[in-house]
């Protein structure tokens, strides 16, 4: 974040040294960092902006860690990604190799699965709304019985 505020046009004011150190400070795990070691991060950073790599197109590989020990391997691009097409054909795995295969079979009868559990909560949802329309068609017949039977008691009464 400090690179981010340093070297973004749209954020200003800069946050100064002290107020990087002050604010790192505040952090249980960095409250022990000595301010002047802060200070000299914040002016690492100010005069040199982190970079992942000063030029994309020479990315061809990244490192993965299993746990266990690290394997370097072709960079994948995000389809999404603004790259150049060379940069692209200089990474380490072809194009065609970056896409993952699908398993037709298990995509199907994921899909299935998915229809049978919308159809079963759609299914519920009918039938509670039905059963509340029933409870609110017996409970409206039994008001309209018990009125009837209270008119013809009254009926029979005053005569």
């Amino acid at each position: 974040m400090l690179n981010t505020d340093l070297h973004n046009p749209a954020i200003w004011p800069k946050i100064s040294a002290d107020e990087y150190a002050a604010s790192c400070h505040l952090c249980a795990s960095l409250k022990h960092v000595p301010a002047v070691q802060l200070h000299q991060i914040h002016e690492d950073i100010r005069t040199s902006p982190l970079q992942i790599t000063p030029m994309q197109s020479e990315v061809n590989t990244i490192v993965r860690s299993d746990g266990q020990a690290e394997v370097e391997v072709g960079a994948q691009y995000s389809i999404y990604s603004n790259l150049a097409h060379g940069a692209r054909a200089q990474s380490a795995r072809s194009q065609r190799e970056k896409r993952p295969e699908i398993d037709w079979t298990v995509a199907y009868y994921n899909l299935l699965d998915m229809g049978r559990a919308g159809r079963a909560s759609l299914s519920r949802t009918f039938e509670d709304a039905l059963t509340l329309v029933s409870r609110s068609r017996a409970a409206l017949i039994g008001t309209l019985i018990a009125l009837v039977a209270v008119h013809a008691a009254r009926f029979l009464l005053h005569e």
